[in-house]
């Protein structure tokens, strides 16, 4: 990606999405660590981590508020395909 483009991405168990894409796995609501990696000629380099704690419902979320930076905040209005807000 570009500097200012966004991907959206699902992580669900559903592996249908036709003009979406689906990690074919969901997240735990008791919490997990979640990251996005490059392959360095066989080594995984993180670009991206995140832990997260207990959600108490479905559907929230969390953002980099401004975008890139390490502020976390959460829960957030979701804003798909586009800047944190």
């Amino acid at each position: 990606l570009n500097p200012g483009e966004f991907k959206v991405i699902f992580c669900n168990d559903s592996l249908n999405g036709i003009s979406q894409i689906h990690t074919g796995f969901g997240l735990s609501s008791n919490g997990e660590r979640l990251g996005i990696y490059y392959n360095n000629n066989g080594t995984f380099v993180p670009v991206d981590t995140l832990s997260f704690g207990i959600q108490i419902n479905d559907n929230m979320s969390v953002a980099r508020i401004p975008d890139g930076s390490d502020n976390i905040q959460y829960p957030v209005t979701p804003s798909p395909g586009a800047s944190n807000q």
